[in-house]
């Protein structure tokens, strides 16, 4: 995912998912997505992913995405 949020454009297939695996291994997320994320979806949902370490469907990626600001 962090990789993913450094780019101008997102593109992927519906049935992809984006996964912060930090949470489940114990480690601070990486590559300045502490950063990116709350901007792109807000800190609640950017929280919630960080700590739970759940899969984010492509789908529910858009939806939280759409009519966010950019940098």
């Amino acid at each position: 995912m962090s990789f993913a949020l450094m780019g101008d454009m997102i593109l992927c297939a519906r049935s992809a998912i984006s996964l912060r695996p930090s949470a489940r291994i114990g480690l601070v997320p990486d590559c300045g997505s502490t950063w990116l994320l709350p901007r792109l979806v807000g800190k609640a949902r950017s929280v919630e992913l960080s700590l739970m370490g759940e899969r984010l469907p492509a789908e529910k990626a858009l939806e939280w995405g759409s009519g966010q600001s950019r940098l």
